[in-house]
């Protein structure tokens, strides 16, 4: 963040990291989002039990994107 408490552009070599779990028809434009901002690369773990990413990632194809199944409960926060 700046000294004014906005936030501010990310900074070369800037990773982000989240979970998801049922959210697939959002993570086209979350990932696009997130790389036009600036960041590099995009961790997001897949709370799944299907790994309902994995087809999604295959599609896409993008090296900026790592996709890691992390199923389980427990994992991820109700919103």
């Amino acid at each position: 963040t700046t000294n004014d408490g906005h936030i501010s552009e990310a900074t070369p070599g800037s990773a982000i990291c989240a979970i998801q779990k049922g959210a697939l028809r959002y993570v086209d434009e979350w990932v696009d989002y997130n790389l036009a901002v600036g960041f590099e690369k995009i961790y997001i773990y897949d709370n799944s039990d299907n790994f309902e990413l994995q087809d999604w990632h295959k599609m896409r194809s993008d090296n900026h994107v790592q996709v890691i199944h992390f199923p389980g409960e427990k994992k991820q926060l109700l919103a």
